[in-house]
């Protein structure tokens, strides 16, 4: 059997009334063959809605070949959301958008695409070098947010804030794991870690429709989202280690794939550095609980569990999700 190639991670809040609208255009894009649905695991992630949307959000998936509902149980914000359904992909990619699908879904090849070139992919909304925010005072306070943006995170992109990104998701458990940011300044901090990590990010040209109904209210957020950004130090010179499993380097790929299988590291970031030597990483789980499941893993393949340095992530020969390298089950 194939196993699907894309996670596509879809936030909700109290999207009820909108979920089936934007489901619509994606289904429209395959419909149109744009995009794959059997190649696709949609993930939404209700982050502690009142209303129904994680009812309706389960209708929905209930007609696509791979789907899920995760509920948060409280409200946390957009960035806490996406990290939970990061931290779920076990495809070898995973993309994240919202959940009215403002960004046509039939741009998701070029996406994809994308992310063949760089570890990092992120829809651009930028026309011209500006983004037309559809009035001229969301404009106005949009391009000033960028600005400030900027001079805080040193990212260097003209649309940090488009709600249509990729990752390959290895890189992406990496990335989510060492941010802190839940509200909607996460995508910020997530590309400034990319960039001390040295990880190239690539910009993809999209278009977009303003879908009414939106949770942000720019001119508001932006005095919140600048804070989470200065409390978050994106310019800091270090980030914190992570914890791992040294494996010896004549162990197999598939070997370490198979032992993973059926545990909390089954989609794992495996480090494999210039000597071939391969580290599987704890991430996106507090450090006792790594260690935990570090230790399950070690009792089966063997191995020592040690920190690891973000230097070794960046300058890694290989760095794939421990699942992706089993062959698919038939």
């Amino acid at each position: 059997m194939k196993r699907p190639l894309t996670t596509l991670v879809v936030p909700a809040f109290n999207e009820a009334d909108r979920l089936e609208a934007g489901f619509r255009r994606l289904t429209d894009a395959a419909r149109d063959g744009a995009i794959d649905l059997d190649d696709l695991v949609v993930t939404y992630v209700d982050d502690g809605s009142t209303d129904a949307t994680a009812s309706v959000a389960s209708e929905l998936i209930a007609t696509l070949p791979h789907g899920k509902v995760l509920v948060q149980d409280a409200n946390r914000g957009k960035g806490a959301a996406i990290r939970a359904g990061v931290a779920a992909a076990t495809t070898e990619l995973v993309a994240f958008t919202d959940a009215d699908m403002a960004i046509d879904p039939r741009q998701m090849p070029s996406l994809i695409k994308a992310l063949s070139d760089a570890p990092v992919a992120v829809g651009s909304r930028a026309i011209r070098g500006h983004i037309d925010y559809g009035s001229w005072a969301r404009t106005v306070a949009g391009r000033s947010f960028n600005r400030l943006v900027r001079l805080v995170s040193a990212v260097e992109l003209r649309d940090t804030q488009c709600g249509w990104k990729g990752a390959r998701t290895a890189h992406a458990k990496v990335l989510f794991h060492l941010t802190t940011i839940n509200g909607f300044a996460f995508d910020v901090e997530f590309l400034a870690r990319a960039r001390l990590l040295g990880w190239g990010v690539t910009e993809v040209p999209v278009s977009w429709s303003d879908v009414t109904g939106s949770h942000v209210r720019l001119a508001r957020d932006s005095v919140t989202m600048l804070a989470d950004l200065v409390r978050a130090r994106l310019v800091s010179a270090s980030l914190p280690p992570l914890v791992g499993l040294r494996i010896t380097a004549d162990t197999s790929m598939t070997t370490i794939a198979a032992a993973c299988e059926g545990t909390t590291l089954e989609a794992a970031p495996v480090v494999i550095d210039t000597s071939g030597s391969p580290c599987v990483l704890a991430t996106l789980t507090d450090l006792e609980s790594g260690r935990r499941s570090l230790e399950v893993l070690a009792g089966r393949i063997g191995g020592a569990i040690d920190t690891v340095r973000t230097e070794e992530v960046r300058s890694a020969a290989m760095l794939k999700p421990a699942l992706t390298m089993r062959p698919a089950k038939d």
